[in-house]
């Protein structure tokens, strides 16, 4: 219960954002202005690592009964999710980095 009322607090606040810094797609179009583009970046950054925070507790909480069992699975699922969003700009970045070289 708690985990999806937090949930539903940060979705709130990524729609509350500007436009421009909801989406990590549109940062390619910000990219006239370098101080905005970082500015979106750390805000994206910091909403998906409060995300990953959120869910971590799937990996430290034991759950006994069975429908805990599920329950934990989908917390574990949706922390699996945070950290591959999360990551994905990184490891692109490093993906081109290697096939391109440094610029």
């Amino acid at each position: 219960m708690f985990i999806k009322l937090m949930q539903n607090e940060l979705n709130n606040f990524k729609q509350n954002l500007p436009f421009g810094l909801q989406d990590e797609g549109l940062l390619t179009f910000i990219n006239i202005n370098t101080r905005l583009m970082l500015t979106a970046a750390s805000v994206l950054a910091h909403y998906q690592a409060a995300e990953i925070s959120l869910y971590e507790i799937g990996l430290y909480y034991a759950f006994n009964a069975e429908d805990d069992k599920v329950y934990r699975f989908s917390i574990l699922y949706s922390c699996l999710l945070a950290v591959k969003t999360f990551s994905a700009p990184i490891l692109h970045q490093a993906t081109r980095y290697h096939e391109l070289g440094p610029i």
